[in-house]
């Protein structure tokens, strides 16, 4: 009888999908103006509550994965226009769908806190000593509580000593890592693969440490294809277990129980391998990991989707978002998202700054921007992506000054100088790595 019941549910279900799949197919092919959100949520609305019972029957899984990879791109247009407050963060599990890295980046984004107005209300002052940036800006981020982070950060700086690494440092990088993804700031990282996936929660084999640890990658690669003979002659002299290096001194570790009195052989070899990895990439470094992990998860907006943030992208994914935009700089969109203050864009000083600024190499051109915005890595969407257009201001000072910037307010002050000569000269004297961070007024 409940077979039947089931049967009939499912049936419903499936007119319910089909239903759903065309308006969101019809709904992506009108124009902005002609869509309806409410069809859009109503939609919506029908897939969350098949996903609810297909965490419960999963026998409706596959009609429900059926349906999504169907109206695939529609789902992506939803997840990438999708708004604070909408049910969508199931999806990101359905690793069937290839969602775009803009849709999943919107929707993992939604799960940090939104930096709008009204946080701005209040401020968490932090007091730092410039020579000693990272014992202090530890000692305010990792003290302060997860809802004072959320306000704005307002940071000054004074004179003070540092101190010993422990595994409270730990936490505060997951806290710093969260406030720049909350503040969408670029940060110019990206993360190894094994601490990625330790993240979020997933296994790391023998291809993950490649890059991590060559020389262990290699020597583990010549066990497992070595002569299966040769390696039961006891040739390798190996047991399950390790030498690490404890505070200067070697220390012997087994990798299981009774570790260094089992002989690795042709039989037991793969499961040497992989808990030599386990023990190298995972248990050795746990208790940081844990650490970064709760120091990350005190930022989002709920603290239980810090695995969800991570298992739902690629480490691709997160060096995007961590790192920014890895191309060449694009001379267009700067020219695009750059505004005019007391110059023309016909003005000759304009016209020659950029036919210098063209003529650069994209390390210059990086260094410059840096000067001008202390924008050192740009977002992801390029210069779309910062939050205020950049500025080019017409300063009173003489031929013989160097251009200023006001880094907060992304403004270049330049003199009107009287040939492209000299204001070459004064922007190749600025685009040196040793004098970008030295000059400007913050």
């Amino acid at each position: 009888m409940l077979h039947d019941a089931l049967r009939i549910l499912m049936d419903a279900f499936i007119t319910i999908l089909s239903t759903a799949g065309n308006v969101l197919k019809q709904q992506a092919g009108c124009s902005v103006g002609q869509r309806k959100p409410a069809l859009w949520r109503q939609a919506v609305d029908v897939l969350t509550v098949v996903n609810n019972f297909a965490e419960i029957f999963p026998d409706f899984r596959p009609v429900l994965r059926a349906t999504l990879s169907a109206t695939e791109e529609p789902l992506d247009l939803l997840l990438r226009q999708a708004k604070r407050g909408t049910n969508l963060h199931w999806l990101l599990k359905c690793k069937d769908v290839a969602f775009s890295f803009e849709a999943k980046r919107n929707l993992v984004l939604m799960l940090l806190p939104e930096v709008g107005a009204s946080d701005f209300e209040e401020q968490h002052e932090m007091l730092i000593n410039r020579s000693n940036l990272l014992a202090e800006s530890f000692e305010h981020i990792s003290q302060a509580s997860p809802s004072d982070l959320r306000y704005e950060l307002l940071i000054e700086f004074r004179a003070s000593s540092t101190d010993s690494m422990n595994l409270a440092y730990f936490k505060f990088s997951g806290r710093l890592i969260a406030l720049a993804l909350m503040h969408k700031v670029q940060i110019g990282i990206t993360f190894d693969r094994t601490f990625f996936l330790q993240l979020a929660g997933k296994p790391i084999t023998l291809e993950d440490v490649k890059d991590a640890d060559p020389f262990l990658y290699a020597s583990c690669k010549w066990i497992l294809d070595m002569d299966p003979a040769l390696v039961d002659s006891d040739a390798l002299g190996l047991t399950f277990s390790r030498d690490v290096e404890v505070l200067g001194s070697i220390k012997n570790v087994e990798l299981s129980t009774g570790g260094k009195d089992i002989v690795v052989n042709s039989t037991n070899r793969e499961s040497y391998v992989n808990l030599l990895i386990e023990h190298s990439f995972v248990t050795s470094v746990a208790y940081q990991v844990e650490q970064f992990a709760r120091g990350f998860a005190d930022i989002l907006s709920d603290r239980t989707h810090q695995r969800l943030f991570f298992e739902s992208l690629e480490l691709e994914d997160v060096d995007r978002l961590l790192y920014g935009s890895g191309g060449a700089i694009s001379l267009t969109e700067w020219k695009q998202h750059t505004m005019y203050e007391c110059y023309k864009e016909k003005d000759d000083q304009i016209q020659w700054f950029w036919k210098i600024i063209e003529e650069m190499s994209d390390e210059q051109r990086r260094v410059l921007l840096f000067f001008w915005t202390a924008v050192k890595y740009l977002p992801a969407e390029g210069f779309k992506g910062l939050n205020s257009k950049l500025c080019i201001h017409r300063a009173t000072s003489p031929d013989t000054a160097l251009p200023v910037s006001q880094t907060c307010f992304y403004r270049l002050s330049i003199p009107a100088y009287s040939s492209e000569s000299t204001m070459r000269n004064r922007l190749q004297f600025i685009t040196q790595e040793h004098v970008s961070c030295s000059f400007g007024m913050g």
